[in-house]
């Protein structure tokens, strides 16, 4: 068991601009039988589920956090997209401009923004990628004495995020995924119900940083959910519809909060999502 004061982790499956210190740690994710000969810590050890990184992605990583670090909080990012615990003034004025164009139905200022870009900001310099992760691994256990949860800043769709679901992917694996919920986690259901049938927000990406109780009790759920909908469902052969639990998760976490709030009156923060926007020779964005 490794112990940590914190441990955030943040996932790699290839080699690309990384950044370590006692808290921030790098992690190959699908290291199990993968090509990549990368110095991170690896999934593949102690108790895991490396082998299934296709169909969970970054959740492999999760899982080997909850089932082999002793931390007083535990976090999850992604090789390009760090979270920033700054008030960034153009982004806020960006989302507030979104948000009064949605309530005035101005399509014309809607279409012109890049829903991307409404929770999460590019920066293409490696350097000011480190300075900002610095500040932020400096930052992060004096703001996890005053908050129990910290996300991204929710991602907006302009329809529910259950027929958002249906046209980007397979819709029967929500279903089975809600039928799961309602009849093993009765009183979480509601929460799941009103936010992916009624709702049009997520918490994108399963990024986060949680305190330690909350953190295993959203772990034991998502698992316990994950793997009965896996017993259940067949995983697609499309090289993108086979991330079908990664695409899930990404639904689950908001429920989650929003039901930790009501029970255990949890302090949650939002802060913003840093994409490294650095293209690589025969290489776009990923």
């Amino acid at each position: 068991m490794l112990k940590k004061k914190g441990f955030i982790g943040v996932a790699f499956h290839k080699k690309f601009f990384s950044y370590k210190d006692d808290v921030i740690v790098p992690i190959h994710v699908g290291s199990k039988g993968s090509r990549e000969n990368l110095e991170y810590l690896k999934d593949s050890s102690g108790d895991n589920i490396s082998e299934k990184n296709k169909n969970f992605c970054e959740l492999t990583g999760i899982y080997w956090m909850w089932k082999n670090v002793d931390a007083s909080f535990y976090g999850m990012m992604h090789y390009r997209r760090y979270l920033s615990l700054e008030n960034e003034l153009g982004y806020k004025l960006k989302r507030i401009l979104y948000i009064f164009s949605r309530l005035f139905y101005l399509k014309p200022i809607i279409n012109l923004l890049d829903m991307r870009e409404l929770f999460q900001i590019k920066i293409s310099d490696e350097k000011l990628m480190e300075q900002k992760i610095k500040r932020m691994s400096k930052n992060i256990t004096s703001e996890m004495q005053e908050y129990d949860v910290i996300l991204p800043k929710k991602e907006i769709f302009n329809k529910s995020v259950y027929l958002q679901y249906k046209k980007a992917h397979i819709v029967e694996h929500l279903d089975k995924l809600l039928e799961i919920i309602e009849e093993d986690h009765e009183e979480i259901y509601p929460y799941y119900k009103k936010r992916i049938k009624k709702g049009n927000k997520i918490y994108p990406l399963n990024v986060f940083i949680m305190k330690k109780e909350y953190f295993f009790e959203y772990s034991e759920f998502i698992f316990d959910v994950l793997f009965k909908l896996e017993k259940k469902i067949k995983i697609p052969s499309d090289p993108y519809q086979m991330r079908v639990f990664g695409f899930l998760s990404e639904r689950m976490m908001l429920p989650f909060i929003e039901y930790l709030k009501d029970k255990k009156n949890i302090n949650v923060k939002e802060g913003v999502i840093l994409y490294l926007d650095r293209k690589e020779k025969n290489e776009g964005n990923i």
